[in-house]
Parts: C-alpha cells; structure tokens; sequence
C-alpha cells in the first residue's frame, strides 16, 4: 500500500519487468475487494475489478475475478483476451501462495 488505509487506499504494484501499476481500493467486504486502475501502462482508459471468496465445501471455496475494462489502443476482444491471460497468472500466483503455506 502506497498512500492511505481502507476503501481509498492507493496500492503500488511492480511488474517484473519494471512497470508500474497504482490502483485504488474501491470497496472492501469480509470476502470481496473492489479496486480501479489509477494509472498503468497497460492498454486500457477505465478498469475496474472485483475479487471475492465464497465457500464450496468446509475445506475448499471458489474465487471469482471479474473487471469492466474499457480499452485503448486494442478491439474489446483483444482487451478481454489481455486480461484473461492476466487473471489466469494472477490465479496462478495465488495457487501457488497457498500451496508453499
């Protein structure tokens, strides 16, 4: 977190090759956070995510991922492909996370 505490709070984010992301959290539940992208390089005017938990069983639950995006410089179709691609390693990144605990 770069700047302020709870729904407002600009968090800074680094790719690996050095790239800066700001995004801003929206609104924040027990299982659920809302957050918009301040500034970035990626290709895109508006974004604007959800991720939330919610359980299956007493030993596993789901994860949901969802964004509106409003592209710049590509078609809708190639920014949901993009973003698909992004979700998947995100999702990877967690999974991962989770299984070293």
């Amino acid at each position: 977190v770069r700047d302020g505490h709870g729904v407002g709070a600009l968090r800074t984010l680094t790719l690996e090759d050095g790239r800066i992301i700001v995004d801003r959290l929206e609104a924040q539940g027990e299982y659920y956070y809302s957050y918009s992208i301040v500034t970035s390089p990626l290709p895109v005017r508006a974004y604007r995510a959800t991720m939330s938990v919610a359980p299956l069983t007493d030993s596993s639950s789901i994860l949901t991922w969802s964004g509106s995006i409003e592209p710049e410089g590509m078609t809708e179709e190639q920014a949901t492909a993009f973003f698909e691609d992004i979700y998947r390693m995100g999702i990877g990144l967690i999974n991962r996370s989770i299984a070293a605990m």
